[in-house]
């Protein structure tokens, strides 16, 4: 979790070898890099349309060196490419492929907490015990924009553990050979064999919450973590919690690639790994966030973002001066 900008981060990984989500990303080489997003987990396990162009999402093992850098966090959830050839198998053959998360929930948020065996953390305690929180279940995670998670720690932890569910996850190999797209100066890929298998099945239901606080607080725990965003006084705040599922893919992969090989095909291979419910985001619930995360909000940030300051600095400052009552101060 980092609590250096408006944006704090809890992270659920697996302890194995005491690594983290933000341990050293042992890419294996990319062979065709696509700018397209990385499918998803819907995609993976429903699609059976070949484009020219599959999109490859790479999973690489971590360091705890940059445990406390959210930037590295952010670099390894995004660039999801773990695909590759022409170089030997790697990793440990005793590095078992498996990973660790709370117990599967469903239903209103009013249910009892994880029984995650790494959490020593007390349960909530307080009137709000009871309360329901509002949130929205996306294809990526849950989304909650309630107003109590951002003001009591307590509400706010046990949203966490509720919602502390395995994520779900495919695994796509595809076979593909190039030849030049005549006029056009880009390759063609042609497709050689392309299928998905569902992986959801082989990961763990046990988990762990690591937080990833402030790099000049390096010893705040789980909960200081959710207190200072709790204290942290932005209209715009947000705390999410990313499902890492730890396994050995530069090792899994390069194994399939192997077995692959034995069998004499020669041509390139992409392995991707597309997940699904795999993100638990609570953002603050005023005026400007929601304004913000509209679409008109949004041309604006990228109007300001792109050098239209005079335009869209104006009115973000002018949105700065309403309050939670949208009232002008």
């Amino acid at each position: 979790m980092s609590t250096g900008s408006d944006r704090s981060e809890v992270s659920n990984v697996q302890n194995r070898d005491n690594l983290n989500s933000s341990e050293d990303i042992n890419d294996s080489e990319i062979i065709d890099e696509v700018n397209a997003a990385p499918p998803t987990y819907e995609e993976a396990i429903t699609s059976r349309d070949l484009e020219d162009n599959i999109p490859s999402t790479s999973f690489s093992t971590f360091s705890r060196s940059a445990a406390a850098n959210l930037h590295a966090i952010e670099e390894m959830l995004s660039s999801n490419n773990s695909t590759s050839e022409r170089h030997p198998l790697l990793g440990n053959k005793n590095n078992s492929p498996y990973n660790l998360f709370g117990r599967s929930y469903g239903g209103s948020s009013n249910q009892s907490t994880s029984s995650n065996q790494y959490m020593t953390f007390p349960l909530p305690r307080g009137s709000y015990i009871n309360h329901e929180f509002d949130y929205e279940v996306l294809q990526g995670g849950v989304v909650s924009c309630d107003p109590q998670l951002s003001r009591d720690s307590e509400s706010l932890y046990r949203f966490f553990t509720e919602h502390n569910d395995k994520p779900e996850m495919a695994i796509i190999i595809y076979g593909y050979h190039t030849r030049k797209g005549g006029n056009n100066r880009k390759n063609a890929e042609i497709t050689d064999f392309r299928f998905t298998l569902d992986l959801t099945e082989f990961v763990s239901s046990v988990g762990e919450l690591r937080a990833y606080p402030n790099e000049n607080k390096p010893d705040m725990g789980f909960m200081d973590v959710l207190e200072e965003y709790i204290r942290r006084d932005s209209g715009l705040k947000s705390i999410e919690m990313h499902k890492i599922v730890y396994w050995d893919y530069s090792y899994l992969t390069q194994s399939i690639i192997s077995i692959i090989r034995d069998q004499g095909y020669q041509h390139e291979i992409r392995i991707t790994y597309p997940q699904r419910n795999q993100l638990i985001l609570v953002q603050s619930d005023n005026a400007l966030a929601q304004f913000t995360r509209t679409t008109v909000g949004q041309a604006l940030c990228c109007l300001r973002e792109n050098g239209f300051k005079e335009t869209g600095g104006l009115l973000l400052q002018m949105l700065n001066g309403f309050d939670d009552k949208n009232e002008y101060r």
